[in-house]
């Protein structure tokens, strides 16, 4: 039956991209396709994501970062999702590790803010593990871009995700 469901999605999404109007030749549409076939392959990663199937998901969100890489785009959205696999399996090392490739290659596309957003949430991720010299390491690390780089309310925000102490607004979830 998944396989089926699986098949049909597929099947439903060919036509479609098949039956597209036709454009005037004076408009670049060269990285159309590629954003749609990334575009499929994230959505049936989310999917397999939405059953739990986190292996099958991860090798799909590969293949879409792998069209974004070739086509010269930073596969943020792949990776995230990537990291995001990891993390509902409670597997927050290999999380990390998979946002920190995600702000290594956001820094070789000079994608300051995606590489904030990587770093910050690999430090959550440390702090989640209780890894403090790992949390230490990717604040460090958001610090000195946010020091060098302007992003906009970027600096508030990581503040308050990282620094601020939850439990005050949520006294209940110190059980868990």
């Amino acid at each position: 039956m998944r396989r089926r469901t699986l098949f049909l999605a597929a099947l439903a999404t060919v036509p479609a991209l098949a039956a597209a109007p036709r454009i005037a030749p004076t408009v670049d549409h060269s990285l159309e396709p590629a954003v749609a076939a990334s575009s499929f392959h994230v959505q049936l990663g989310d999917m397999l994501t939405a059953q739990q199937r986190f292996a099958a998901a991860r090798m799909q969100y590969e293949v879409a970062a792998n069209i974004d890489r070739s086509d010269g785009i930073l596969p943020t959205e792949a990776l995230r999702r990537i990291a995001n696999t990891f993390y509902f399996k409670g597997d927050y090392q290999n999380a990390r590790e998979w946002l920190v490739e995600l702000a290594m290659e956001a820094g070789q596309y000079s994608d300051w803010e995606a590489q904030v957003w990587a770093l910050a949430d690999a430090a959550w991720l440390a702090d989640l593990a209780s890894d403090d010299a790992g949390f230490e390491l990717h604040l460090g690390q958001v610090e000195k871009l946010l020091d060098t780089h302007y992003i906009r309310g970027a600096r508030y925000k990581v503040r308050t995700m990282l620094l601020r102490d939850f439990t005050a607004f949520a006294p209940h979830l110190e059980s868990w």
